[in-house]
């Protein structure tokens, strides 16, 4: 079919595959950029990485940082080390106390209250099957924080608290 405009001749059949042409080069760029960024994790020297492959479920720990094959699994990072704060201490300009806000709260033996602020330092164990059974465990490095040394220092408060006086 052909449309004719301003004394020139437009073949119809080469506009629509000039558009064709077009419309599947911006599709294989697009699929190109997302093929590439799910094929690849970089890895830092800061942590190590767990992948799971979607179709078998098997899970791979990477400990040396570099680009590893991700091969559209799911990724995972941990830190090799962290630290994990409880409660923010804010000082009174006028009386230049400090006070702790959001720590963890201690009861002592004679009845007496108080909360503590701090941080304590964690680390990851460094072989593959410890690092699974965290994963399968928890699945993040925020779980790991908020469910096991989140609680372990709950525990530790609340057991040593009444060995103690105010």
């Amino acid at each position: 079919m052909d449309i004719r405009s301003s004394g020139n001749i437009i073949n119809l059949a080469r506009v629509l595959n000039g558009v064709k042409g077009s419309i599947l080069a911006v599709l294989a760029v697009l699929v190109s950029i997302f093929v590439s960024f799910n094929m690849f994790e970089l890895q830092d020297a800061s942590e190590y990485m767990v992948i799971q492959n979607p179709i078998t479920g098997n899970v791979a720990v990477y400990t040396d940082p570099g680009i590893h094959f991700q091969n559209f699994g799911s990724v995972t990072k941990f830190p090799r080390r962290n630290e994990y704060t409880f409660g923010s201490i804010k000082v009174d300009e006028k009386t230049n106390k400090s006070s702790c806000i959001g720590g963890q709260s201690i009861r002592f033996y004679d009845g007496g209250h108080a909360d503590a602020c701090g941080a304590v330092s964690w680390e990851m164990p460094g072989d593959e099957k410890s690092i699974i059974e965290i994963y399968k465990a928890f699945r993040t490095a925020a779980v790991v924080e908020s469910q096991a040394i989140g609680r372990a220092l709950e525990s530790a408060a609340y057991f040593s608290g009444p060995t103690m006086s105010s």
